[in-house]
């Protein structure tokens, strides 16, 4: 095929495409022609292009895959979803034109579900790749849900068809451009033929009647040009203004040629919105240019809009005026579809019709811009957050959450005004845009107004379901405010509003700023801790009441920071939990109390039952169990000397996932203990499903004792005893509360009345030398 594809396609505008594809998705695309050169590439993922590409163990899987592929095609596949044998999801679709295979569109290097890191770790030391980063590339690698791969399945042999017909258009027009002009030349050679004298037109009267009929011939095949394209050709003798076009504009627009005899008359046809701009730009390349392109809509006799790509080229004589004009008009509606089809999905949400994060992003900026260039005008962004929204997808079901998250954003448009703009953000978080506001008092009222449509409940299937948000709000302060800062501002703020007990708004300040540097700070930080052994453990002591003996310890973990000195565990322990740092420094603690048992072990020390504590977020992992199963492997220990401490929040999310968790837990050998038990969110189905042996009492139930304040504490003391279980009352600090414990039957005490979290030294010297409580 004499055509390359990049004769055909506009590359830069398809780059531009699957570059917001990319953004959407998160799925890698490219092109590669039939030569085998990369015409377009975009979001190509390290986890092939720096390894299994270059190493030469995995770049022979991905060769054998590509020919796999590559014989499916020759089969005549018109779209091949395949796994490659090192693990990832391909998808290709052939550009065939004309029967000639010119490129192949491939999208691919995801997951359909998360990676099987057992599997990468044992191809890294297999292949000798290094293998932190190539796990690292493994994690960055996009999961795509395979339930969801037949919108892509579909997208790309739309996107591999789309592209087939404009070059196949494209080719065809470059044909009859390229005929029209060899028959414009013969044109122009008998015009200069004309232009003889009088005495020369008499002596060479035969040769112009073979002239004559040479041009009876071109106009013939200039006829015939005309009826077989698929674009309308037209020409316009520009002195006399006589117009001529192709019947192929009745079967576009369904108006017959003959009633079209001048530009006015084509004029006419040109879509209201259109026709001043298109007319200004067709005089003014008639002025001064010899060639001539537009885009424009026409109206069909129907009242249809038909979108055209209109091209020509202009001839003219020796003063440069203009004699004639012949070009084509292509029928491109199907071409704009498919581009306002992919905007679409670059700049909105599908689930709410909402601008996505895209389309909101590039409305901050242009309104950001205005603001700059007029020095004059205000923008406040509200991100706001649905409270425990997480809820309703784990008891309801996902799309259950998505039917809410459809009427939300109809609720919170409601009486918007002109200068505002919403959007959906991701999940559950919306994006409300406030321009030109008069003053903040208005922007608190709009916040208020929005939280007040939350009042009312949502209804699922009858079922009334009544949900709070949060609204974190930022404004623009200088000309240098960008979009990205005013996310970030907004977040913080929004996160602010969690903490003040949710179902309220909060504005970003500087307070606010310092806060959140102090805490990215913590955070980054936080990642380097483990590696730099920044991190201690100490050893708070429990003591049975009833034997005056000490029953073991509480592990707790300190941070001493190079600069800082030491961070206490309430200011870095919430940011690792949002984090998922956590996760780490759970196991880092594990690892260190198996560690320190086993050593106290070799020394003969009974150190009693150690306890330790493990987050909420560990619950949510069901690859825990394997860890902890590794590491009782790794580090033989009697594994009823550890008591595992978990809060009854971990419960609140996914009661079903932690519980099954914790029982295996309970089944591997440890001790289960209910730590900050009447603390907030106290059920019974706790203690009747879970397999606990401790219950822990909150130490603000403690602390009451000093106000007379016991029901409780008797209530969950006698509650414990009946069930059978051991309870241990925290945070006693002074004798009053001891001696009301102990003659309450209260089993276990720890606090500062005891002794303070100490060293291991200090652990083992106190075991000795402990002799009594009082």
């Amino acid at each position: 095929m004499k055509y390359k594809f990049s004769d055909l396609i506009d590359v830069n505008r398809l780059q531009g495409l699957l570059d917001h594809l990319y953004d959407t998705t998160g799925i890698p695309s490219t092109i590669i022609d039939a030569q085998g050169e990369v015409i377009i590439e975009t979001g190509w993922k390290p986890i092939c292009t720096k390894f299994h590409r270059m190493n030469p163990i995995t770049n022979k899987r991905c060769i054998e895959s590509d020919m796999a592929m590559a014989g499916r095609f020759n089969a005549g596949e018109r779209c091949v979803v395949t796994k490659c044998k090192n693990g990832l999801v391909d998808i290709g679709s052939p550009i065939i034109i004309d029967g000639h295979r010119i490129a192949t569109v491939f999208q691919g290097q995801f997951f359909f579900e998360e990676p099987d890191l057992d599997f990468y770790e044992k191809l890294a030391d297999e292949t000798g790749m290094n293998k932190e980063e190539y796990l690292k590339a493994v994690r960055s690698t996009t999961v795509f849900p395979e339930e969801k791969i037949k919108s892509v399945v579909h997208f790309l042999t739309g996107l591999s068809e789309l592209i087939t017909d404009i070059g196949y258009s494209k080719m065809k027009l470059n044909e009859a451009y390229l005929d029209l002009k060899e028959n414009n030349e013969e044109i122009t050679a008998v015009y200069e033929e004309l232009t003889a004298t009088e005495e020369e037109l008499r002596d060479q009267y035969e040769n112009l009647k073979e002239q004559s009929i040479s041009l009876e011939e071109s106009q013939q095949r200039y006829k015939l040009v005309a009826e077989g394209s698929n674009d309308i050709i037209w020409d316009v003798d520009w002195r006399k203004g006589n117009l001529f076009i192709s019947d192929r504009v009745e079967e576009i627009i369904g108006v017959k040629s003959k009633e079209i005899k001048t530009i006015k008359d084509y004029a006419k046809l040109i879509y209201e919105e259109d026709r001043k701009k298109t007319l200004e730009k067709f005089y003014k390349h008639l002025k001064y240019d010899d060639e001539y392109q537009d885009e424009y809509r026409l109206v069909s006799k129907d009242g249809q809009i038909k979108w055209i790509l209109c091209k020509s080229k202009i001839q003219r004589d020796l003063n440069n005026q203009p004699i004639k004009i012949a070009g084509s008009a292509s029928d491109i509606t199907d071409k704009k579809l498919y581009e306002k089809r992919i905007e679409k999905m670059a700049y909105y949400d599908d689930l709410t019709n909402l601008y996505n994060r895209n389309g909101c992003t590039i409305q901050i900026n242009n309104k950001l811009n205005e603001i700059k260039n007029k020095n004059s005008g205000n923008i406040a962004v509200f991100l706001l957050d649905l409270d425990n929204f997480k809820n309703i997808n784990d008891i309801y079901g996902h799309s259950a959450g998505d039917y809410i998250l459809q009427k939300v954003a109809p609720r919170i448009m409601e009486s918007s005004k002109e200068n505002e703009l919403f959007a959906r953000f991701g999940g559950d978080e919306f994006i409300a845009i406030i321009y030109d506001y008069p003053n903040l008092e208005y922007v608190e009222e709009r916040a208020k107004d929005i939280l007040n449509k939350f009042k009312e409940p949502f209804y699922l299937k009858s079922k009334e379901i009544f949900i709070t948000a949060s609204i974190g709000i930022a404004v623009n302060t200088s000309e240098k405010t960008n979009s990205d800062e005013l996310f970030k501002n907004a977040d913080s703020a929004m996160y602010r509003a969690k903490i003040k007990g949710k179902n309220s708004f909060c504005f970003f300040n500087k307070d606010l700023y310092e806060k959140n540097m102090k805490r990215l700070s913590i955070e980054e930080d936080l990642n380097k801790a483990i590696k730099k052994n920044e991190f201690f453990l100490v050893y708070q002591p429990k003591i049975n009441i009833k034997s005056n003996k000490v029953e073991g310890f509480e592990a707790l973990i300190r941070w001493n920071h190079p600069s800082k000195g030491i961070i206490p565990p309430m200011e870095f322990i919430p940011i690792a939990e949002q984090t998922g740092l956590i996760r780490e420094i759970d196991f880092w603690v594990m690892e260190e109390v198996f560690t320190q048992l086993k050593s106290w072990e070799k020394k003969g020390i009974d150190m009693g039952v150690i306890s330790l504590n493990i987050s909420p977020n560990q619950l949510k992992d069901t690859k825990i169990i394997n860890r902890v199963k590794k590491l009782i492997k790794e580090i033989y220990i009697d594994i009823n000397k550890i008591q595992i401490e978990i809060t009854e929040n971990m419960f609140i999310e996914s009661f079903e996932n932690a519980k099954d968790i914790v029982l295996k837990l309970k089944e591997l050998g440890f001790k289960i203990s209910l730590d900050d038990f009447g603390k907030g969110y106290s059920s019974l189905n706790y203690l009747k499903w879970l397999p606990i042996d401790v219950l822990k009492i909150d130490k603000s139930f403690v602390d009451g004792i000093h106000n007379d304040e016991y029901e409780l504490i008797d209530l969950i003391i006698s509650l414990a005893h009946r069930l059978k279980l051991e309870i241990v009352a925290e945070g006693v600090e002074y004798y009053d509360q001891y001696e009301y414990l102990k003659n309450n039957k209260c089993d276990v005490i720890q606090g500062y009345y005891i002794a303070k979290p100490l060293s291991i030294e200090d652990a083992e010297k106190f075991i000795v030398n402990f002799t009594n409580v009082d």
